[in-house]
């Protein structure tokens, strides 16, 4: 989990903010207008759990496998 707290490297930010922002584009026109910002947070939130994970140096994903509920697994759908 990360420490939204504290800010992240400036070029792990700006690659942060992409990714969520493309991962928006895909699933946008299932969404309402309202819900395009917390998207970005969530895809945000996931891509920089990712990136600082693999920047330390990790071979598992930040996220699966560390506990925290996401959506996609819990309806039975595979990572």
């Amino acid at each position: 989990m990360i420490d939204t707290s504290r800010p992240a490297e400036p070029e792990l930010h700006a690659a942060a903010i992409r990714i969520a922002r493309n991962c928006r584009h895909v699933i946008q026109g299932v969404l309402r207008e309202e819900e395009w910002i917390d998207a970005d947070r969530e895809f945000y939130r996931v891509a920089r759990a990712e990136l600082e994970a693999l920047q330390a140096g990790g071979k598992d994903s930040a996220c699966l496998g560390s506990g925290q509920n996401h959506s996609s697994t819990q309806n039975g759908a595979q990572p």
